[in-house]
């Protein structure tokens, strides 16, 4: 489920993923009139963002040693989660400590009663130092391990550059117009852990402008071909507000497979899955002195 759990990020880092560096886009020019040109905006202290995240994961499990089936398992888990993160600090133009307060995170397994994360109702000080991520709880102390974990993994991207800032900015495009990201920087884009799989595909195609909305079809696969075989071929949307390159909303859905090894010398065995993957993403942004504006 490790697996799993790793390619639930890949919505949500569409928003606030991490990347080191850009390389040339490959970009097909659409004749169509219907244009709109990207802009950037600056990071500011006390700039709030608030984000609503939805996942589903329906999947079927077998286990089998050579013909024998071993068993077999449905299972459904669905995660909620409600946060804002609140802009402390800024260096070089990027948010380098933040305050993320959690409202809801919620796990739905089947039949059983929710489970709240820890994380519920708490708020905490995070800040990056290098490679590092430096995360506390409101009073300044050091959180449990499973609290740091899953702050961690939601403010990843801070002090970290703006990737869709880095596709877009300054870009005019038109509808219908069609960017294939490289692999390499895909997989910066969506932060996707190195040893679940690889982006082997992300392609953008603009469908709709509305106002200052651009509103594309994505198309991700991911792979991995290690001792544990991963794909995933997701299709969905992404909406950009291209006054600041920041996505508002964003939706993945699609198929999901794997396949692994597992047991030891003479007791090996083989573990398949094969289900959907369903997420969403929502997000609100109260900039800073806008209200002075």
């Amino acid at each position: 489920m490790r697996a799993v759990c790793g390619i639930a990020l890949l919505l949500v880092c569409f928003t606030m993923a991490a990347a080191q560096s850009v390389q040339r886009t490959a970009f097909e020019q659409s004749p169509s009139a219907a244009t709109i040109t990207f802009g950037r905006r600056p990071a500011l202290v006390g700039d709030v963002l608030a984000q609503q995240i939805e996942s589903t994961l329906e999947m079927v499990t077998t286990e089998r040693q050579e013909a024998k089936v071993l068993g077999e398992r449905e299972s459904q888990v669905a995660h909620r989660q409600n946060r804002t993160v609140k802009a402390l600090e800024i260096s070089a133009g990027r948010i380098v400590a933040a305050e993320v307060s959690y409202q809801q995170a919620v796990r739905e397994a089947g039949d059983s009663s929710p489970e709240h994360h820890a994380v519920e109702g708490k708020t905490y000080l995070v800040r990056r130092t290098g490679e590092q991520l430096e995360v506390r709880a409101a009073d300044g102390k050091l959180p449990p391990i499973a609290e740091f974990q899953r702050v961690s993994a939601d403010l990843g991207w801070l002090g970290q550059s703006h990737p869709l800032a880095e596709l877009f900015a300054g870009r005019k495009l038109s509808v219908g117009d069609r960017l294939e990201v490289p692999p390499k920087v895909a997989q910066q884009l969506v932060a996707f852990d190195r040893d679940l799989g690889e982006v082997e595909k992300f392609v953008l195609v603009l469908r709709e402008i509305e106002g200052p909305l651009a509103k594309f079809e994505t198309i991700v696969d991911v792979a991995s071909h290690d001792n544990m075989q991963l794909r995933m071929a997701g299709m969905g949307r992404l909406v950009i507000d291209s006054r600041s390159c920041r996505a508002v909303e964003a939706e993945l859905a699609g198929p999901i497979g794997l396949s692994e090894t597992r047991g030891g010398v003479g007791l090996k065995y083989q573990v398949t899955g094969t289900g959907k993957l369903a997420m969403k993403i929502r997000t609100e942004y109260r900039d800073a002195g806008a209200e002075r504006e």
